[in-house]
């Protein structure tokens, strides 16, 4: 009886474990472009604190295999702003073999960019059918019309939460630029939940319409952003708009277990400081001692600064605010999942 009892236990505290573990993420870089987009979002991932990996597609000219997918339990996919030769397309304007093997397997897929529709089908409308990606795994019935492109040269303004959007939490979207140019339109199928709903003031040709959906089954997840996350306006709105989506995914979560501890942790102070003053930054992690590169990123996540620091004892101080004018920035160290906020006075 006893033994029983003890196996019983035994496999119920496997069980809340295993739910909250948390994921382990690969964030695909499918970006080409040259302002650190893919590199901001990814920052976004570490900051929140969760473990990823990072695969460059372009670099590699290729898309990660499904065997290597399947070593996570979500993967966050950015094509940003270029549709052009697309890795998400295998190169070739094709669908991908290896990410449907991914979700055929229970993969979870988050897909952003404003140009991954326009990459494989060129300017709306198009109307997909059953055996293309769009229907079968995005749940897409058609692709309808682009913001800046079909809306007379106006872009779109925000993006609001669909009233019956899955994932609780969601914030209201603007971007670094007054509108977002190149956002897509679509209608989902029946089967897919609307997640983002284009918002603009009344007489906004494409108030109303669908940019974020969730389609999922008994075997694989897709949630999709008609529009490239690095642009919301600001790095802690971007953090804000993806919390609620990466705790979405995160319960439950598979059994897979990480490989290092997550304590990536970096103090910054003083803060606020003054232009010209001095600041510290100390790991909360010791094992991050040695050389990194220290990058200074402004309100909107663009690089401003960077430079070699030395971390001895888990402590450095950096001389980076000379000349800079109040307002708020953010600290990334290169190879660490964290990222710093920093307040600049008067």
């Amino acid at each position: 009886m006893y033994k029983k009892l003890y196996f019983i236990l035994l496999l119920l505290v496997l069980f809340a474990l295993s739910l909250s573990a948390q994921m382990k993420v690969l964030f695909v870089d499918d970006s080409a472009d040259e302002f650190g987009n893919a590199e901001l979002i990814a920052s976004a991932i570490g900051a929140l604190g969760y473990e990823y990996d990072y695969f460059n597609a372009v670099d590699s000219a290729e898309s990660p295999s499904d065997l290597l997918m399947k070593n996570y339990d979500l993967v966050i996919w950015s094509t940003s702003t270029l549709g052009n030769g697309l890795q998400f397309w295998n190169g070739a304007d094709e669908d991908n073999a290896k990410i449907k093997a991914y979700l055929n397997s229970g993969g979870k897929l988050w897909l952003s960019g404003n140009d991954f529709l326009f990459d494989k089908y060129g300017p709306p409308p198009y109307t997909f059918a059953e055996g293309e990606f769009m229907y079968d795994y995005a749940g897409i019935k058609s692709y309808d019309a682009q913001s800046y492109g079909s809306d007379g040269s106006i872009g779109l303004p925000s993006a609001i939460p669909a009233p019956e959007a899955r994932v609780e939490g969601l914030d209201t979207l603007t971007w670094v630029f007054s509108t977002l140019w190149w956002a897509d339109a679509v209608t989902p199928l029946d089967s897919a939940s609307t997640v983002y709903l284009m918002e603009g003031e009344t007489g906004y040709p494409l108030k109303g319409s669908v940019c974020g959906t969730l389609n999922s089954n008994d075997t694989f997840e897709v949630m999709t952003y008609f529009f490239d996350l690095s642009l919301i306006s600001n790095l802690e709105n971007l953090m804000g708009a993806m919390e609620p989506v990466l705790a979405y995914f995160n319960g439950p979560v598979s059994s897979l277990s990480h490989t290092k501890p997550y304590n990536h942790e970096l103090l910054v102070y003083p803060s606020p400081a003054s232009p010209g003053q001095q600041i510290n930054l100390k790991f909360g992690n010791a094992t991050e001692d040695g050389n990194h590169v220290l990058k200074l990123l402004d309100g909107n996540g663009r690089v401003i600064m960077q430079k070699p620091v030395n971390f001895s004892g888990q402590k450095s101080e950096v001389d980076l605010l000379v000349g800079l004018p109040s307002g708020t920035y953010f600290l990334h160290v290169d190879g660490v999942s964290t990222i710093s906020k920093i307040v600049i006075t008067k």
